[in-house]
């Protein structure tokens, strides 16, 4: 290969690295991404209110589709009793509140929950570092019964853990 050939394929080689760069699609750690990754909104919680402990994840990509699960369960001994879960079908951000909608799932509690057609909607708040976060829930009630998931009022504080919207 002559000094000419070796220069083209110098110059190739940092302008398809350039390229790559801007567009977003090599990350420095050797991977690959996609040139318009999907950023959507996410929201997190695990903790407890004085009624149920929680746990859940919903995200909304930027075409709106929504993904995501909760679970919960009575506390104390009515958690061995109440226990809703289910996918997230209808996800919805306002600041620093979410909202969703979840059908309930065969293992939820107590059985006569389990009626297909049936979800909750529950409001979460993000209040920040060092304030409670707060949630709400409507339902359970017949799926058709929620014409959408705006974020509701959130009345019951979040006495453990966190709530993380972003």
């Amino acid at each position: 290969m002559g000094p000419r050939v070796r220069i083209a394929a110098t110059a190739l080689a940092a302008t398809a690295s350039a390229a790559l760069l801007a567009t977003g699609a090599f990350d420095g750690s050797g991977a690959t991404a996609s040139a318009h990754e999907d950023r959507g909104e996410t929201a997190t919680g695990d903790g407890a209110t004085p009624l149920f402990t929680f746990k859940f994840h919903v995200h909304r990509d930027s075409a709106g589709r929504p993904s995501g699960y909760f679970t919960a369960a009575g506390v104390g001994a009515t958690g061995a009793l109440i226990a809703p879960q289910g996918p997230v079908t209808c996800v919805e951000f306002d600041g620093n509140k979410v909202g969703f909608l979840y059908p309930l799932e065969d293992k939820t509690r107590p059985a006569l929950l389990r009626d297909s057609g049936t979800a909750i909607m529950i409001t979460a708040q993000d209040n920040g570092d060092g304030r409670l976060d707060s949630m709400g829930f409507l339902g359970p009630l017949p799926t058709s019964a929620f014409p959408g998931c705006k974020p509701n009022v959130t009345t019951m504080p979040v006495t453990s853990g966190n709530i993380d919207i972003h």
